[in-house]
């Protein structure tokens, strides 16, 4: 897929809410609906797609914590949890090599995006100032290897 294929699917599945020419030349485009998003066009057929998060982190423990979700993955997929470029905040960021996906594979990372953004929404947000780690503590377990 190239970045206009994939504009057109964008528009035609999400409220086109804003188009901005950046002073860079380079062109953001903003939807709307019940989880509003970014795209932006990066060279080499790159996508980036952001969505703004609710979630606020400004305690040590709880940037610790997604800290350890970045590194891990476990809670934020092929994306990652950044600075919101659009502003103050955070946001969920996917990076997407558009050359050699086909449009339902493309439709799966969006997906996939929006339901970490969910979760960072909703039970990240919760678990955000409990501590709680990722991966569950297997220190006093025993790896027996075959």
């Amino acid at each position: 897929m190239t970045f206009n294929d994939t504009l057109t699917m964008l528009i035609r599945a999400f409220d086109l809410t804003q188009a901005e020419a950046l002073d860079s030349g380079e062109m953001v485009y903003s939807f709307g609906g019940d989880q509003p998003f970014g795209a932006m066009a990066f060279p080499n057929d790159t996508l980036r797609l952001h969505v703004p998060l609710a979630v606020e982190a400004s305690e040590e423990l709880a940037l610790s914590r997604l800290l350890e979700a970045n590194c891990l993955g476990v809670e934020t997929g092929s994306a990652r949890i950044a600075q919101n470029p659009d502003g103050a905040g955070l946001a969920m960021i996917d990076f997407i090599v558009l050359d050699g996906l086909d449009v339902d594979q493309l439709q799966l990372r969006i997906i996939d995006l929006l339901l970490y953004a969910d979760f960072w929404d909703t039970q990240g947000a919760e678990i955000l100032w409990q501590g709680a780690p990722v991966m569950p503590d297997f220190s006093d377990m025993t790896t027996i290897r075959v």
